[in-house]
């Protein structure tokens, strides 16, 4: 399911950049390439905050440093949060480098798109493969069986993986409407929605709590709809002044 994620994402990604007149790339096999390197730095993004999560509540003396095979298996698993930050900051560098202003902020604009399509797909394979990302025992109309799968429970649980999914995909949509935009608005609105849905989400997850009830999912998405608010705000400020001139 993860390279049939990648396989739509990258021929998504090939088809909006030609039906918009290669707003991000004139080659597509390079384009290709570049979805898929991210793709590599996500997961390696991933398994890092992965691992610093188990690092903090195992409360033991950093017994993986020294191995690098226990960060290699999946002896800890993921977090999704750790490979779109890793990958933010360097998708955010090279908009910086390599475009001007204008062609920074479409630059941008689509890349929260297409995270928000990985994320929509990439949760369903959470779904189907029931390895653990579902959430709390409930007994609401919500809740799902997971008999099957790597990590089955006889429990009736809230199907979180299906509700991150819908959600984002519904995110996507409105991204995908807006994607023209000429101002870094598309993008706040992703960090803000994305931030806010993962917050109170993470209150029917299993995740462990790390500091104040709060789950590390949950403090990075508080910094997430922060960043997303002040984007807002400043692109607000300068559409105002722009207009007054």
């Amino acid at each position: 399911i993860v390279i049939f994620t990648v396989l739509i994402v990258i021929l998504f990604t090939i088809w909006i950049n030609k039906k918009d007149g290669y707003i991000l790339y004139r080659k597509n096999l390079f384009l290709g390439i570049y979805i898929i390197i991210l793709t590599i730095v996500g997961f390696a993004g991933a398994r890092t905050l992965a691992y610093i999560e188990h690092i903090i509540n195992c409360n033991c003396d950093l017994p993986f440093l020294g191995n690098i095979d226990n960060i290699l298996v999946n002896s800890f698993g993921a977090s999704w949060l750790g490979g779109f930050i890793l990958v933010t900051l360097i998708v955010v560098l090279i908009s910086f480098v390599f475009y001007s202003r204008l062609e920074r902020i479409a630059y941008l604009n689509y890349h929260a798109m297409l995270v928000s399509l990985a994320y929509a797909l990439g949760r369903q394979a959470c779904f189907i493969s029931a390895d653990g990302c579902y959430g709390i025992p409930t007994n609401s109309i919500f809740g799902m069986q997971f008999l099957h799968g790597t990590k089955p429970t006889l429990l009736t649980v809230y199907p979180t993986p299906l509700f991150e999914s819908i959600i984002s995909f519904i995110l996507f949509i409105g991204l995908f409407k807006f994607r023209k935009t000429k101002n870094l608005i598309p993008g706040s609105i992703f960090l803000i929605i994305f931030g806010a849905s993962r917050f109170f989400i993470e209150f029917i997850r299993r995740n462990p709590k790390i500091i104040y009830g709060l789950t590390m999912a949950q403090l990075i998405s508080i910094i997430l709809v922060v960043a997303g608010l002040i984007i807002f705000s400043y692109q607000l400020k300068l559409k105002v002044i722009n207009h007054e001139k």
